[in-house]
């Protein structure tokens, strides 16, 4: 008798992930877009962004009060979605992608989408993050329910300043 047997290494039974490195938004009144799609990784200005609304997920603005923020299409709190240069507010569609700071996650360790699917499993709720600093990793559910990490790798502050983040997202 023959039987045949197949041995699959689960690994750690997460899913995979695309890692989108160095990528810099600006704030709005700096020459970089200030909009990301997580999906593709584009980065699009304040006009390529009015014609994508669909695509964003996040939006970054430094201001005077929240400092290094970034928030939703559909965020109305932070004080951000109500500088007129960003135009969101004449948009139809202003995705609703919620937001938690999470503590203790090593960056290079996430590999796949099990870390991020622990750390989303509850309280990602805010409409944005602010206050953010150099290393801050802020985890994501997009409004088509795709979950990620934001990791800030450096800030240049000010309305004309700047973010580098790392983004993780599922596929």
């Amino acid at each position: 008798t023959t039987k045949s047997i197949s041995i699959v290494d689960p690994g750690s039974g997460g899913g995979p992930i695309t890692t989108y490195t160095s990528i810099t938004l600006g704030s709005y009144q700096h020459a970089t877009g200030s909009f990301f799609a997580s999906i593709g990784g584009t980065v699009y200005t304040v006009s390529q962004a009015a014609s994508n609304q669909g695509a964003v997920d996040f939006i970054y603005g430094y201001g005077s009060t929240n400092e290094a923020t970034i928030f939703a299409p559909d965020d109305d709190m932070s004080g951000m979605a109500d500088i007129s240069t960003y135009g969101i507010s004449s948009w139809s569609t202003k995705n609703s992608t919620r937001f938690k700071e999470v503590t203790g996650v090593t960056w290079a360790d996430v590999t796949d989408d099990a870390i991020i699917v622990t750390e989303t499993a509850s309280g990602v709720t805010n409409k944005y993050v602010n206050m953010l600093a150099a290393n801050d990793v802020v985890a994501f559910i997009t409004a088509s329910g795709k979950k990620g990490f934001i990791k800030v790798n450096s800030i240049t502050t000010g309305a004309d300043g700047s973010i580098s983040i790392d983004v993780k997202v599922q596929q």
